[in-house]
């Protein structure tokens, strides 16, 4: 069982807010946090927005298609 200090605590639970305040900048939706590639998916339109060097990417241009590998089709 491990023990979280409470400045990781702290910085856990600020990281969760700061992730909830986070929408799909196309649609508005809301994201979840996937770990593998780490980034955000949008529940509506299925777009992913990599995480790279800690900072998400959330441009449009550069958001992929989910699951990755996968074209959407309409």
């Amino acid at each position: 069982m491990s023990v979280l200090a409470s400045s990781e605590v702290s910085s856990v639970s600020q990281q969760e807010r700061l992730i909830d305040l986070l929408a799909c900048p196309k649609c508005h939706g809301s994201l979840r946090h996937v770990a593998a590639p780490e980034g955000y998916v949008c529940e509506t339109c299925h777009l992913f927005y990599a995480v790279s060097d800690g900072l998400p990417n959330m441009l449009i241009d550069d958001a992929k298609p989910w699951p990755l590998g996968h074209a959407r089709m309409s």
